[in-house]
């Protein structure tokens, strides 16, 4: 039976990126190959007679699904959401499950630096640990390579409190401040009870939901109970100059 046209193929018929004569080559050399024994994709066949080379099919692939998936193993990356003091984040979607995630990658050059990784390994074992409607809930953490150490959370649609009511001027009603009081208070409470303190509340790092959920996050600075990773010594200033207390 003759090879049809797979997603990839339709693909690059479509965009006109190789020509319809070609292809049909392409497919008739698939067929021929599965006759003793061969399996290849299209995409293979097309790479093997030097249509696109190798980087041009995976950047393709990636334009396809809507977001490249060679980056991080599992994730589909579809956009750079900004970058952190230890690492940029992505909006990615998990594979696995088809849900749309916040993907925060640690910066290449702090990969060398047991500090930087401990603190960053840290800050995604709290995530995965602690599940609470008033935290950022994490998902997945792992390493790539040895190179890239990254982990999945909750992605949330919203603002922070700092563009909202500092640099939008919105007006913040009364009730508007007791109901991020109150719900910071459950967030930080839940924490505590696994002897977590986050040690950077800041209005940067709290998100208010189109739903108005208030949602405390980056927790790369949190510390549990007495652990020696925590970045507590003597003469150690820890968190945001202007809201610590």
């Amino acid at each position: 039976m003759r090879p049809q046209l797979d997603d990839f193929g339709r693909y690059v018929l479509a965009e006109e990126i190789v020509a319809p004569a070609a292809l049909e080559d392409c497919l008739a050399a698939q067929d021929k190959m599965r006759e003793v024994g061969i399996e290849k994709s299209l995409a293979e066949v097309i790479v093997d007679k030097g249509l696109l080379d190798r980087k041009e099919v995976r950047r393709l692939v990636a334009k396809m699904k809507g977001g490249d998936e060679d980056f991080i193993p599992g994730y589909r990356i579809l956009k750079k959401l900004g970058d952190g003091a230890m690492g940029r984040v992505y909006m990615a979607v998990q594979i696995s499950t088809e849900r749309t995630v916040a993907l925060k990658v640690l910066y290449p050059r702090f990969v060398r630096e047991e500090r930087f990784t401990k603190m960053f390994q840290r800050e995604s074992q709290a995530a995965l640990q602690l599940s609470h409607k008033n935290l950022v809930r994490g998902y997945d953490a792992g390493v790539v390579k040895e190179r890239y150490f990254y982990y999945a959370m909750e992605y949330v649609e919203g603002t922070n409190l700092r563009k909202r009511y500092l640099t939008l001027r919105e007006k913040a009603s009364e009730y508007d401040c007791l109901t991020i009081l109150f719900q910071m208070g459950q967030a930080l409470e839940y924490a505590h009870q696994f002897k977590f303190v986050h040690r950077d509340v800041k209005p940067d790092n709290i998100i208010i939901t189109a739903e108005g959920i208030i949602k405390l996050c980056d927790l790369g600075l949190m510390k549990q109970g007495d652990d020696p990773l925590s970045m507590t010594a003597t003469g150690l200033v820890v968190g945001t100059p202007y809201y610590i207390s």
